[in-house]
This record gives structure tokens, C-alpha cells and sequence, in this order.
């Protein structure tokens, strides 16, 4: 099957990709931070989120 697509359409699926992405990474980010305010690990923080 064939998928076709407009260049507005790729541009937005890129976009949509990439600030997920860049939410997973903030998210990280931020039970790191509070990790080390809250002596717990990263891990732990995410699954408390």
C-alpha cells in the first residue's frame, strides 16, 4: 500500500515526532533533577509522574 503524502503533512508528522521525543527527554530530565532532591533514581521518579 502506498502512502502518499503532501509536504505540509511530512513537515507536521516530522514536528510531531520530534517534540514527543523532546517531551521524553524533559520528562527524563526532570525525574533526574528530582531524583537527586529526593535521593530516589530516575526510574523511580518517572513511574511517580
Amino acid at each position: 500500500m502506498e502512502l502518499q503524502l503532501s509536504d505540509e503533512e511530512v513537515r507536521q508528522e516530522v514536528e510531531r515526532a520530534f517534540n514527543f521525543y523532546r517531551l521524553q527527554e524533559l520528562a527524563i530530565l526532570r525525574a533526574q533533577i528530582g531524583s537527586y532532591e529526593n535521593n530516589a533514581t530516575a526510574e523511580e521518579e518517572v513511574v511517580d509522574a
